[in-house]
C-alpha cells in the first residue's frame, strides 16, 4: 500500500503525537508498504534517518495530488485546511484523533467534531472515541521498546515525574505530597513551570532530596527511571491516553496516578488511582505505592498488558483496519 500521513507537527519537535506517528510510519515501511509523510515542521534540523519520505507541505493542492495517487490517507488529528482534501477523498480518508475537540468550545472545535463524521476514524482511547461522538475504531498508542525493566535490586529514588512541567500536569501538587513525606523525587522534563518548581524545592529546604535531570532521551531516560520506585503522574487535566504510563511500567516502576480515563486505559488496573484536586488523597495513594511490595506474578501480568501496546502489533491493527475498509 501507499500511506500518506498528514501531521502539522512532526519530528524533530518533541511530543506523543509527533513519536507515535514516525514510529508507525517506520513500522509500516518495515513492512513493505511506501509512506509519504506531510507536515508543517520544518526539516532541516532533523537529525533522524527514516526509511520513509518527509515533505513540508507547501499547499493543499500540493497534498491533494499526493493522496489521489495514493491508497491511504491519514491525519493526526483533524486538520480544518486540509478537510477538503479528505472530503474529496473520503473513501481512503482515516483520521487518527489524539484529543478529543470538545476543549475548543468556539466554531473549530464543534465543526472538527461534524467533519469527522464523513472519515473513517481512528481513536487512541475509549475515552476519545466516546468524546468524538461518532463512530470510531479504538486503537491504543504503542510505547518505545527502548523502556524496560533493566534493575532487579535497589531504586535510588522513591519517586520519578517525567513530563512537561506545565500546571495542568499537577507538578507542584506532586512536589507539595513529596515534601510532606520527606521522601526522595527525579523530575524529568522541562517547561514554563520548571523554575518555578525548583524554587518551591529550594524553600522548602529539600535541594537535596528532589533532583531536577532536565530533558532526558533514549537509554539515559530508560536508565533513569529504572532508578525510581514509584512513577507519579499527576494531571489534572484529562489525559488522552497515557503513554508514559508503559514508559513507567516497562521500567519495573510502580505507578501511581490521577484517576482520569486515559490513564485508566494506559495503566490497564496496574496504577494506584488518586485524585490529584484532593491532597489527603494523593499523599494516601503514594504511600501506598511506595510500600507497595510487587511479586514475580505481577511483573508477568504486568507484561502482558505491555504486549498489546508493541510498536509491531498497534502498526498491525492499522493496517488490518485499512485492508478490511473496502477502499
Amino acid at each position: 500500500m501507499k500511506i500518506i500521513i498528514y501531521s502539522s507537527t512532526f519530528l524533530p519537535n518533541i511530543g506523543g503525537l509527533e513519536n507515535i506517528m514516525a514510529g508507525l510510519a517506520e513500522e509500516w515501511t518495515s513492512m513493505g508498504h511506501t509512506v509519504i509523510v506531510y507536515t508543517l515542521t520544518d526539516q532541516r534540523s532533523n537529525s533522524h534517518n527514516f526509511s520513509f519520505t518527509i515533505n513540508v507541505k507547501k499547499s493543499v493542492f500540493q497534498l491533494y495530488k499526493a493522496v489521489k495517487k495514493a491508497d491511504i490517507y491519514i491525519e493526526a488529528n483533524i486538520s480544518l485546511k486540509n478537510s477538503l482534501v479528505g472530503l474529496c477523498c473520503y473513501k481512503k480518508w482515516f483520521v487518527v484523533h489524539h484529543t478529543p475537540y470538545f476543549h475548543q468550545k468556539k466554531w473549530s472545535g464543534i465543526l472538527k467534531n461534524k467533519l469527522s463524521k464523513f472519515a473513517h476514524n481512528i481513536s487512541v482511547s475509549d475515552f476519545i472515541a466516546k468524546a468524538l461522538g461518532t463512530p470510531s475504531t479504538v486503537i491504543h498508542n504503542f510505547y518505545s521498546p527502548q523502556f524496560k525493566r533493566i534493575n532487579f535490586g535497589k531504586r535510588e529514588y522513591d519517586f520519578v515525574f517525567l513530563g512537561r512541567m506545565v500546571s495542568d500536569k499537577g507538578v507542584d501538587k506532586l512536589l507539595d505530597a513529596v515534601i510532606h513525606m520527606d521522601a526522595t523525587c527525579l523530575l524529568i522534563g522541562d517547561g514554563p513551570e520548571k523554575a518555578a518548581l525548583e524554587k518551591l524545592s529550594e524553600n522548602a529546604g529539600q535541594k537535596n532530596k528532589i533532583q531536577f535531570a532536565g530533558l532526558l532521551n533514549g537509554v539515559a531516560l530508560a536508565n533513569a527511571l529504572n532508578n525510581c520506585k514509584v512513577m507519579v503522574i499527576p494531571s489534572i487535566w484529562e489525559e488522552p491516553f497515557g503513554i508514559v504510563a508503559l514508559e513507567g511500567l516497562a521500567c519495573g516502576c510502580i505507578i501511581a496516578c490521577s484517576d482520569r480515563l486515559g490513564l485508566r486505559e494506559a495503566t490497564g488496573g496496574y496504577a494506584f488511582l488518586f485524585d490529584p484536586e484532593i491532597p489527603e488523597s494523593m499523599l494516601l495513594v503514594m504511600n501506598k505505592a511506595l510500600v507497595f511490595k510487587p511479586d514475580n506474578t505481577y511483573y508477568e501480568s504486568v507484561e502482558k498488558h505491555l504486549q498489546k501496546h508493541t510498536k509491531d502489533s498497534i502498526a498491525e491493527k492499522y493496517i488490518r483496519l485499512f485492508e478490511n475498509i473496502s477502499i
